[in-house]
């Protein structure tokens, strides 16, 4: 496969320095770069998508011709995704609207590697987008297994990022492609961070609840099975794959009580479960405090109703996995939650991997992710996949 990545000559980047990163991105893909100038881009991105090669659009949005604007979200038989190398500090545009394109913003040349991946991921199993909610930014993306057989049991993904926004559903698109292929439905969710989209506590947990909800209206079209929803999420997405789990217990009318649909098992990929711990040690740039709005000591009443350490028991079964050659500190914490989840009565089961670190456990190419996923199909089997075996 190629994927071509098109390039404003106007950006401020070493222009070698950019193929460098391009080639180290190229993950069993050819990557062609390609500079065009302005007014070539729309024709170049319609020839190449035409084509048949998926397209990494490097451009600042406020710079970008309304003809460039229009040709990236036409509907196209390959996928494309809009790397913006600045900061999300303002709102997100319109166009670049998630239900109709791949964002990656604020990751600098960083996201090239992000956005080759999201599509080579995206050209094997495509997904559909669907809304959950009003706001840009609840969209979730369905992705069905190409041979298996209904009722599917489905894992909902839940990025991390330090629920920050510069951070979106991309980073999870690669095991999304991999569960579906297995005989998994996903649903892999955004939702509002900390940042302009107006996240952080309680709004980013109430979205991923009303977009795990929304799962009982996709049942209707599609064979789901809303009996066997495992939650799994990276880093600050296994916090909230575990207080989505813990829903059921929560106090009616506090932020994701009531759940319509109920999740049967969690994986925490690296997750982050106490919060109080999390926020005193200043873990990842303070993230936590930035999400709670507070410190504990300010608000402990907050911190108790969104750490998954202090909603324990969480009632169901749980995988917790961290790999030992990640951030000290959440490794530490990872194993004093396995501690007092089991104390509290949960089945909760601990994957320590050696060689591993805080990415690689969602990185399907790697060992790390099939040690995972070895051990996610023989607790949580898949539906019966026709003509297709992994190994």
């Amino acid at each position: 496969m190629e994927v071509r990545v098109l390039a404003d000559d106007s950006l401020e980047v070493d222009r070698f320095g950019f193929e460098r990163v391009c080639r180290r991105a190229a993950v069993g893909c050819s990557v062609a770069v390609q500079y065009v100038a302005a007014p070539d881009a729309a024709d170049a991105v319609r020839e190449a998508r035409s084509g048949g090669s998926p397209v990494l659009l490097c451009w600042s949005p406020g710079r970008a011709p309304a003809e460039l604007r229009d040709a990236a979200v036409e509907t196209g038989p390959v996928p494309l995704a809009w790397l913006d190398p600045g900061a999300p500090l303002a709102p997100r545009e319109a166009f670049l609207d998630p239900a109709r394109l791949v964002t990656i913003r604020g990751r600098g040349l960083e996201g090239i590697a992000w956005g080759v991946r999201s599509l080579v991921a995206r050209t094997e199993v495509p997904p559909t987008a669907y809304r959950y909610g009003d706001h840009i930014e609840q969209v979730g993306e369905l992705r069905l297994p190409p041979h298996a057989e209904g009722p599917l049991p489905v894992v909902v993904l839940i990025h991390g990022g330090g629920w920050r926004e510069r951070w979106e559903r991309d980073l999870m698109d690669g095991i999304a492609t991999d569960l579906a292929r297995r005989g998994y439905a996903t649903w892999n969710l955004e939702f509002r961070r900390v940042g302009p989209s107006g996240g952080g506590w309680p709004v980013t947990f109430a979205d991923v609840a009303a977009g795990i909800d929304h799962l009982g209206e996709l049942a209707r079209d599609h064979p789901l099975d809303l009996e066997r929803v495992v939650a799994m999420g990276h880093s600050a997405g296994g916090h909230l794959g575990a207080c989505a789990a813990a829903r059921p217990q929560l106090r009616s009318g506090t932020a994701g009580a009531d759940p319509v649909v109920r999740v049967a098992a969690a994986v925490g990929l690296a997750g982050v479960y106490d919060l109080v711990s999390s926020a005193e040690r200043g873990m990842d740039e303070l993230s936590t405090i930035a999400f709670m709005g507070a410190l504990p000591a300010e608000d402990p009443e907050r911190y108790v109703l969104a750490s998954p350490s202090a909603l324990l028991p969480i009632g169901v079964e749980q995988i917790v996995v961290v790999g030992v050659n990640d951030r000290p500190d959440l490794v530490d914490d990872n194993r004093r939650y396995v501690e007092r989840a089991r104390a509290a009565g949960d089945d909760v089961e601990l994957m320590e991997l050696p060689d591993a670190d805080h990415f690689t456990v969602i990185d399907p190419t790697t060992l790390t992710w099939f040690a995972i996923v070895e051990r996610v199909t023989s607790r949580f089997p898949p539906a019966p996949v026709k003509g297709k075996r992994f190994g």
